[in-house]
């Protein structure tokens, strides 16, 4: 049976055939599905992260990395829509590719080199074979890993780490698969030990894979108990901290809440320089200043209370401007009377 090119041209068919009709359609099925459910969802994803900047429930750092992340998985799928086109491409130049070297050859033999017809046909359909074998083990591979690539679906992480833990997650199909290894092996006339290793590495695979998940499934479970432990302790500490009363406090109501602490970082700076400055200039320390959105001041006040004392409640008004009128005449322009918070100052 060495070197008959029928048998080549039997596995030859075989592989082209798992690799055209199974691995690349399936995958280019999936990345076609894949790219149009994205590229439809791009538009509600783009609202759904202006609605949240908006709202103030993320900073504009936040809204930008979620939109290169959005950028960056529709521009994945588009790309393996394309790449996936590539792959099964060539599984289709492989099968041109052997037709012609077989019949090209036939052809040189036959013309240039005065071969009769049948020694050229076995020559060069044995030479053409063998290198459409060579040429197909590695086409398989890529069009395989383009296959697990594109069907990872939405697990999260790597290729490999989500093939691994599926794999982990079924054990028993890694024991049946490495019992019929060694079952070819033991088999006369079927070589002995690549089947032998390939019924060992799944076996060790089906032992230690899923050993590991536990072990890092333990791992997390210990992570999340001491989260809410911790989170337990946060809420216990937050309730004592809500409970005490603040030396100076400042009550917000619920529409300048979205605006004042939409930036808490950069309120607590102004504070802290405003503190630092009373101190230097006054040799009196400032005590800590807590903001807070409180429900029982209208929605356009604020209030400012020591020791749970209200001093003083105002209105701000967002998008309008406060006019000081000092000493002078009233301009004629629409408008409330009112005082100037700081100094009294007519308005």
């Amino acid at each position: 049976m060495s070197g008959d090119f029928v048998i080549g041209i039997v596995v030859f068919m075989i592989l082209v055939t798992v690799n055209f009709l199974v691995i690349t359609k399936g995958a280019t099925r999936i990345a076609e599905v894949g790219a149009r459910f994205t590229l439809d969802a791009i538009p509600g994803k783009q609202m759904a992260i202006d609605a949240d900047l908006n709202a103030g429930l993320i900073t504009d750092k936040e809204a930008q990395t979620r939109r290169s992340e959005l950028e960056e998985e529709s521009a994945f799928f588009g790309s393996m829509d394309g790449a996936s086109k590539f792959v099964r491409g060539e599984a289709v130049a492989s099968l041109i590719t052997i037709a012609v070297n077989i019949f090209g050859g036939i052809i040189i033999g036959v013309t240039r080199h005065g071969l009769p017809l049948g020694e050229a046909a076995d020559i060069y359909t044995r030479l053409s074979v063998g290198d459409g074998l060579v040429s197909q083990i590695p086409a398989l591979i890529v069009s395989l890993a383009a296959g697990l690539l594109v069907s990872k679906g939405g697990t999260r992480g790597r290729a490999e780490v989500a093939v691994l833990g599926q794999l982990g997650a079924y054990p028993r199909a890694l024991f049946v698969s490495a019992g019929m290894m060694f079952g070819l092996a033991i088999m006369p006339g079927l070589p002995f030990v690549p089947f032998a290793l390939l019924g060992a590495t799944m076996a060790f695979v089906g032992y230690a894979i899923p050993r590991k998940l536990a072990r890092q499934r333990a791992e997390d479970e210990a992570k999340q108990q001491e989260s809410d432990e911790q989170a337990a302790r946060d809420v216990q500490n937050s309730v004592k901290e809500s409970l005490r009363t603040a030396e100076i406090e400042v009550g917000i109501g619920k529409q300048l809440s979205g605006q004042v602490l939409r930036l808490p970082v950069e309120v607590q700076n102004r504070i802290a320089k405003m503190r630092r400055k009373f101190a230097l200039r006054y040799g009196f320390v400032v005590p800590d200043i807590r903001m807070t959105e409180s429900l029982s001041v209208p929605a356009k006040n604020y209030q400012i209370r020591i020791h749970g004392t209200v001093v003083s409640s105002q209105e701000m008004r967002i998008g309008e401007l406060l006019v000081v009128l000092g000493d002078g005449a009233r301009p004629d322009v629409p408008g409330d009377d009112t005082r100037e918070p700081a100094f009294g100052m007519k308005a």
